[in-house]
């Protein structure tokens, strides 16, 4: 990416030397993987009757992936997600509720139920 923006800003440093300074705001973050045949990727796949998939994003569990595991997993689409209008279709919640209830078995509480009404 530094290139490119160096690249494309070569004729403005030619042409007005010294008047362009690039800094680095914050420091690189490392690009988050998690191993695609990681036997948690395997569960969960088989829980959605799904293929994982990678996302181009920053997420901040890239900020933890030295000290833990991590997996992102969220209601939607990712057409939908991070855009100015972004939203959940409502036929999303449902699913996520029972897979989200079935890693583990909690006491259920109105907020967790779903009328598809």
């Amino acid at each position: 990416m530094d290139e490119l923006l160096h690249a494309a800003l070569k004729p403005i440093k030619h042409r007005w030397p010294d008047r362009l300074t690039i800094e680095e705001l914050y420091p690189p973050i490392p690009c988050f993987e998690y191993p695609i045949n990681h036997n948690m990727v395997k569960i969960i796949e088989n829980l959605l009757d799904k293929k994982a998939q990678t996302v181009n994003y920053l997420h901040r569990s890239a900020l933890y992936s030295n000290a833990m595991s991590n997996i992102i997993l969220r209601p939607g689409s990712i057409e939908q997600a991070h855009q100015p209008d972004e939203f959940i279709e409502l036929k999303y919640i449902k699913p996520t509720i029972e897979l989200l209830t079935s890693f583990a078995p909690i006491k259920k509480r109105s907020i967790f139920k779903f009328n598809s009404a």
